[in-house]
Formats: structure tokens, sequence, C-alpha cells
């Protein structure tokens, strides 16, 4: 399980997040087609207009916080690598 929550799960406001939807299946881009709502926590939307068959892409580097609340629950290499 700690592998688990390790590779899925993120952080958010002091939250471990588990998607449970549709989110799960977003892949990682520097150069993302989906983004965070600022005014919304925990809702996704389009940063551009989206082709169809477009991946859906998320970046991933600005979606953590820091870990180290879950220090025990996760992989330790996970606290050492940081956010993704």
């Amino acid at each position: 399980m700690k592998a688990f929550l390790a590779h899925y799960a993120y952080c958010e406001q002091g939250t471990l997040v588990l998607c449970g939807d549709h989110a799960r299946f977003m892949n990682h881009s520097p150069n993302a087609s989906c983004g965070n709502d600022p005014n919304r926590h925990f809702t996704t939307l389009a940063l551009r207009d989206i082709a169809k068959d477009e991946e859906l892409t998320d970046n991933y580097a600005i979606m953590d916080e820091s870990w180290e609340p879950f220090a025990g629950i996760i992989e330790p290499e996970r606290m050492e690598n940081g956010p993704r």
C-alpha cells in the first residue's frame, strides 16, 4: 500500500489525495493541457483548447506540496525525492 500511495497519490493542503475518478488516468507533462482551478480546490480545468483524441495531461511538479506530514505512511524514497 505504501508503494501504491507513493506512486498514485499527491499532497494538497495537508491532505493526501488519491484520485478515485477519471483524473487518475491523466498523465504528466511540463506543458500540460489541464491544471488546478485556483478558485475551486480539487477541481481540474482545461488550460487551453484540447484537440479531439489529444491526451489529457497535468504538470505533476506543481501539484505536490510537502510529503512530511505523511512520513511513515508512504515509501521513504518519495519523502527523499520530494514532489514529482
